[in-house]
């Protein structure tokens, strides 16, 4: 399964994306990762190494809420309707 996502380097760090696709990944688990700028943004590419933690067609938004935290809310499908899951990570 492969994330991809794109964050803005002026909130985020290199390090800060890697854990957040970490949170797509089960047992945040990355086997895969890869980024580029593109348009002043930054775009990864992770591959999960265990599969999606969320299921196929899942998707992660994160937003920063403190200098080193993230909230998350991830959508995804279960038993045919839309479910979502809030979190938060520690950046």
């Amino acid at each position: 399964m492969t994330v991809l996502e794109r964050y803005d380097p002026a909130g985020f760090s290199a390090a800060d994306a890697r854990k957040m696709a970490g949170v797509s990944c089960i047992d945040g688990a990355i086997g895969a990762y890869s980024e580029a700028s593109v348009d002043g943004q930054q775009v990864f590419r992770a591959t999960c190494a265990r599969g999606n933690a969320f299921g196929l067609g899942s998707g992660v938004n994160p937003e920063r809420k403190r200098p080193r935290a993230a909230s998350f809310t991830a959508v995804f499908s279960q038993n045919g309707s839309i479910a979502t899951q809030n979190g938060t990570l520690r950046l």
